[in-house]
């Protein structure tokens, strides 16, 4: 393929309505004065625009490439592509008027014709669209646009814990239970909207840099009073839905005859694989896994974390308990118990770690990460109300320390230093105390003298 020559890029751009018409002729007119190595070289000029905020990096790969169609949809200007699923794509966006940035889940035209993938992804619209709380990912519009069919949903800056355990390794303890509590929160606010998610997974759970968590992915959601017979069922009863990594029994029997509860044993496997660094049940293929979660236990927590606290690994087992009325009873249930526990345990010198966390942590560096920092620091209380959130005060969490020797080498010179201090003041107060015994005896002798000497005269 041939390199774009200059004034080619410029016309790609002009076709692209990257840049409205107003845009486009202050920019003409503003590459007077820069300088003509830019200018004449597309590749630079296209840098020269993207570090300008003119375009975005995702525009200029796409223009460089002679590809200039697709980067509006209705009121949207489309800014990056941020992900992909098995149905559809995600991109960042701007509405083009107001400039606030939102997520477009974009349906692409090949699903358009097959009924079941428009009745999921009007199910996932209506889903989110009745749900509205701060640990779930919001849901605004639903549009289409020249055959385009689009969710325009809340945009979170941040990671999916199965990409955050694959980069960093198992969490902290106290990370973990918060997030796995704020997952509960929101999740409990759907049970209550009688909305069942039935794909709680690691990669469904949102983290922002400043550690709040938001469930999204309602793809598969499916309200509880529908029932079986529903005619607006996604699949016919002897297909799977789910992962199989957190696919609750029940769920693999008959996807469609499910409670809450199968969301709280996804749940459970979210918080093994957030403890360990794996699912409950790895390798094997789909169907081994799917019985795997039938008729087996996974391997203990502590075999694979021995420092884990009980309360973590016995609420992560219950949460993971065969039958539904062996488990928690709701997601409320959860979202209390790790409150409870992180507020009591709250650490005061450095986080819980297990294999791994160290490799978060610059050597010798003495502050952990931005990042880790508010993950670790930021811990929710429980809400009262539908839409708050409360947050236990960053102060009252410390640092993660580098190295534990610094901080045991600390408390020992403090000691030592109050050892000497008690030494040297447990020697002087004898001293001072014969020394004033000894003048008093000096002071009778010589009172005893003269009395004895004026009665002799």
């Amino acid at each position: 393929m041939s390199q774009l020559t200059s004034q080619q890029f410029i016309e790609m751009l002009r076709r692209s309505q990257v840049l409205d018409d107003t845009k486009l002729a202050a920019l003409l007119r503003s590459l007077k004065s820069w300088p003509a190595d830019q200018v004449q070289d597309c590749t630079k000029l296209a840098a020269r625009l993207v570090q300008e905020g003119v375009i975005t990096a995702w525009h200029a790969q796409k223009l460089l490439a002679k590809k200039y169609k697709g980067f509006v949809l209705g009121k949207y200007l489309l800014l990056q592509h941020i992900g992909s699923g098995g149905m559809s794509h995600v991109y960042l966006a701007q509405h083009r008027l107001i400039g606030r940035q939102v997520a477009l889940k974009v349906l692409p035209p090949g699903k358009v014709k097959s009924s079941s993938h428009i009745d999921r992804f009007i199910r996932e619209a209506k889903a989110a669209g009745k749900l509205d709380h701060p640990n779930i990912v919001r849901a605004y519009d639903v549009d289409s646009h020249d055959d385009l069919h689009f969710i325009v949903m809340e945009y979170v800056d941040g990671i999916d814990l199965h990409k955050k355990v694959k980069q960093q390794g198992p969490l902290p303890f106290h990370e973990a239970a918060s997030y796995i509590a704020q997952a509960a929160r929101g999740l409990h606010h759907a049970h209550l909207a009688k909305l069942i998610h039935r794909d709680v997974k690691p990669s469904n759970l949102l983290v922002t840099p400043e550690g709040q968590v938001k469930v999204l992915d309602l793809g598969l959601a499916m309200f509880s009073d529908e029932g079986t017979n529903d005619s607006s069922a996604l699949t016919n009863s002897n297909s799977v839905l789910g992962t199989a990594d957190y696919l609750a029994p029940e769920q693999a029997r008959d996807c469609h005859d499910v409670d809450y509860r199968a969301d709280i044993y996804s749940l459970g496997c979210t918080l093994y694989y957030l403890l360990t660094g794996q699912p409950p049940f790895p390798g094997g293929t789909f169907a081994q896994r799917i019985l795997k979660h039938q008729i087996d236990e996974p391997d203990p927590i502590q075999t694979l974390r021995t420092n884990c606290p009980s309360i973590l690994s016995e609420a992560c087992e219950r949460m993971m308990k065969k039958a539904p009325e062996d488990r928690f009873q709701s997601a409320h249930e959860i979202d209390v118990l790790l409150i409870d526990w992180l507020k009591r345990e709250k650490p005061a010198v450095k986080l819980q770690s297990g294999a791994g966390d160290h490799s978060r942590i610059k050597k010798g560096s003495g502050v952990s990460s931005p990042s880790e920092s508010a993950a670790a620091g930021l811990t929710p209380e429980p809400q009262t109300g539908t839409n708050s959130q409360h947050l236990i005060d960053r102060n009252d969490v410390a640092l993660v320390e580098p190295d534990a020797k610094i901080s045991v080498e600390a408390d020992s010179s403090v000691v030592e230093r109050r050892k000497q201090a008690t030494s040297g003041f447990s020697v002087k107060i004898p001293i001072v105390f014969w020394g004033i015994m000894a003048a008093l005896a000096i002071v009778c002798i010589v009172l005893v003298v003269l009395v004895i000497s004026q009665n002799a005269k």
